[in-house]
Parts: structure tokens; sequence; C-alpha cells
């Protein structure tokens, strides 16, 4: 069984925010009304059984999870699966209730956020009952390293440990869809994504990055990226 990292669920496009830094605003403002189904889940969490694969971690974002209809549920599936050791919500905490019944109820194992974007009330609420289970991160955003190999991350990929799945869909990286948008390519042309039924993972294995141009440019390489601390919290493009 070949062990990985993290899959990245992007569950809903609804959203109680609009922050100009987020990585999937390209994605959830062409999908406001996606809500992926547990059925869904149940197919890619099969899916990545029968190709022997098994993961660290299931982030589940969005948009925000906290407004996912099927947030308990998907939740459940995720778990019972046993194809990931920990689920992870990547929430901005505004609306606290359903991610402290899910933590109450075993079926998430940490509630994370940015210090960015956060919501200081909500990730009070979280941390008095859970405190352990409440992560922030102060960091900059889209800091990541390409050439520093992640272990457990797909080995094509520049050093981001996270693939992305929505709508039946697997996606090379979490913003192969951001920049293939961006910069007005097809989504089809290149094929950054495979059906979840495929074998995307020997697919993503093989890819070239220095050869895909959604790769070319992604915030990994920093092509066209403001590298100054305030371009990178707040994502402005060059």
């Amino acid at each position: 069984m070949m062990h990985l990292a993290q899959m990245l669920f992007l569950v809903t496009g609804k959203c109680n925010m609009a922050c100009p830094h987020c990585a999937q605003g390209t994605w959830r403002r062409a999908h406001l009304q996606y809500q992926m189904p547990p059925a869904e889940i149940e197919t890619i969490c099969r899916r990545i059984k029968e190709l022997g694969l098994h993961f660290g971690q299931a982030f589940i974002m969005g948009g925000e999870p906290a407004l996912w209809k099927h947030l308990e549920d998907g939740c459940r599936v995720i778990r019972e699966s046993k194809a990931f050791n920990r689920i992870h919500i990547y929430s901005n905490c505004k609306k606290p209730e359903p991610l402290i019944a899910l933590l109450d109820r075993g079926l998430a194992d940490v509630v994370e956020t940015q210090a960015v974007n956060g919501n200081a009330a909500g990730i009070r609420k979280v941390r008095e009952k859970h405190p352990t289970h409440m992560n922030v991160a102060n960091q900059d955003v889209h800091r990541v390293h390409p050439i520093k190999p992640v272990e457990g991350a797909l080995p094509a990929l520049c050093g981001c440990d996270q693939i992305t799945v929505f709508g039946g869909k697997v996606y090379s990286c979490p913003g192969a869809y951001h920049n293939t948008v961006r910069m007005g390519w097809s989504l089809d042309e290149p094929k950054l994504w495979m059906g979840v039924e495929e074998d995307w993972y020997t697919h993503f294995s093989q890819m070239d990055r220095y050869n895909i141009p959604a790769c070319t440019v992604c915030l990994a390489n920093g092509k066209i990226w403001n590298k100054t601390e305030i371009g990178n919290r707040v994502g402005e493009l060059k």
C-alpha cells in the first residue's frame, strides 16, 4: 500500500467571507452552488483503496466547510472508509457550532484556520471545548517550497503535498484549477485532472511539472507572484 500525505476535498462553493487572498477563490466563484454529496465521498474513498493508496490526512475545505450541508455525513463516510488517518477541517471559524459538533462526535481530528482570516470569537469557542484540536497558522499565504521534497507527496508534484478532488474529478494540485482559469487556458488542455474512477495516481506520478503550463505559473514555482510579505498575505498577482 502506498502512503501519501494529503487529499484536499473542495466540498462546497459557499462561503460566509470574501477574502482577497483565498487560494480557492477562482474555483469557489465558479461553483457557488456546489455541495459534494456523500455518495461522491464514498466513490473517492473506494477508489483510493482500489488503487492501493492510503492518505495521512483528509483536508475538508471549500468555500467554508461549516456551510456544507453534508458535513457530518461526509466526514462519517471518510472516517469509516479507513482510507485516511485523520480528518482536518479547514475553516474560517465564523460558524463554529458545526465544527465543535464534529469534534464532539469524533468525526474530525483538527480544526485549522489562518490567522489572517480566522474569526477570533469562533476560534475561542472551539478552543473552549477542544483546546488541543484548534490550530491557527500564522504564516504567509501561499508560501510553499517547490524544490524541497515532501514525504508522502506524489513524485511529480513540486513540493506541495496536496491533490484536490471535487465534482468527480481529481486535480493534480490545489492550484491547478485556479492557475488554468487565471491564465485563460482550457480546463481540459492540458489535462491536469482525471476522473475519480481513473488511475489518477499513476497519471500524476508521471507528470513533468516543467512541461505543464499551469505548473510553470504555479504559486509553488513563483513565476508570476509578488514575493513581498504584503503580496503573500493578500494574494496579489504582479
